[in-house]
């Protein structure tokens, strides 16, 4: 590699740089942990607004799902869910994923949460 010459071992540095190095290493790790659940405080506050779009509530509706269920949460789900019926490979591995962690929730949070996505999914089309 071009740069290795540049890198230093951490051996080679006295216990005074590597503590500054940890130092260093500590506070972006905090910065980039605070950054991380600032991204998902706001994307759980977009997911839980209302549907502005009357397509989208149409699509909904059709589906059986109550106007008071309607947010963007459900909207995103339903998109995945129309998407991965129709083949698309990374939706099916999304919902997947989703699904998994709705279970490892489960397991943590008690049973109306996984309750409330089965009474939601088998009204998209008896999924569960």
């Amino acid at each position: 590699m071009a740069n290795e010459k540049n890198l230093i071992r951490n051996e080679d540095l006295t216990p005074e740089q590597r503590r500054e190095n940890a130092r260093k290493a500590g506070i972006a790790s905090g910065k980039a942990r605070k950054k991380r659940k600032a991204m998902k405080e706001q994307m759980e506050m977009l997911l839980t607004l209302p549907v502005k779009s009357s397509r989208t509530k149409e699509v909904l509706k059709k589906l059986g799902i109550k106007s008071t269920e309607m947010n963007n949460q459900m909207a995103l789900i339903v998109a995945l869910y129309q998407t991965a019926l129709k083949g698309g490979k990374n939706s099916v591995t999304a919902f997947n994923t989703i699904m998994e962690m709705t279970e490892e929730k489960e397991k943590a949070t008690g049973k109306e949460t996984l309750e409330k996505l089965d009474e939601v999914l088998k009204g998209l089309g008896g999924v569960v």
